[in-house]
């Protein structure tokens, strides 16, 4: 969830005067926790960060405050599924990078994953016809499967003059903290825009 997300809801939630609970009584279900929601007709949702629960229940289960558009669904313990923090953790990654590229659509977006660059969906595809780097996918705790190409942090001036020469514009996202000195999602951001226009 972001930031701007998350001060929005908690405008909501002040200006609707709405009482949040931290956690669903009688179940282990608690505010941050990410969870996939099933829904009686079999759909599946997901992963979302819980913000909170409704005080009162309704008929149709207590309503739970989610990191989603509309903010709230009603939904019965039954519904919600829990994923393990490794889940979490990749389903957050994943939102990141997605809102990242959403403000560089037309860019191929090299996102810095540890000691690799990882290129996801038409990006991959992408480095895989310029580049000659083998298509691989991720799999999210749902199983949905992400096309992803990916090459070494090292390799980078080897690869970028590829794409730039190919007609690419290139949007770098580093990470933009020490993974070893955070336990939340690494923050990450737009470092370089390198485009056809560039010499190399």
């Amino acid at each position: 969830m972001t930031q701007t997300h998350k001060q929005d809801f908690l405008k909501w939630v002040q200006r609707n005067n709405v009482s949040v609970l931290d956690a669903m009584p009688n179940c282990d279900l608690h505010k941050g926790q990410m969870v996939m929601f099933k829904n009686d007709y079999g759909a599946t949702f997901g992963p979302h960060e819980v913000l909170g629960f409704a005080p009162e229940p309704t008929s149709s289960g207590r309503c739970v405050y989610f990191d989603h558009d509309a903010y709230w669904l009603p939904a019965r313990p039954d519904q919600l599924t829990p994923v393990s923090n490794g889940a979490g953790e990749e389903a957050a990654m994943m939102k990141q990078f997605r809102e990242i590229k959403a403000k560089h659509p037309d860019a191929i977006l090299l996102f810095r994953v540890g000691d690799f660059y990882e290129a996801y969906e038409d990006d991959a595809k992408v480095l895989n016809k310029v580049c000659g780097i083998t298509l691989t996918c991720r799999t999210a705790a749902d199983d949905s499967k992400t096309r992803m190409a990916a090459f070494p942090h090292h390799a980078l001036d080897t690869y970028l003059p590829r794409l730039v020469r190919a007609g690419s514009r290139v949007a770098i996202c580093d990470q933009l903290e020490d993974p070893k000195l955070t336990k939340k999602l690494v923050k990450r951001g737009i470092t370089e825009l390198v485009t056809p226009n560039n010499t190399f």
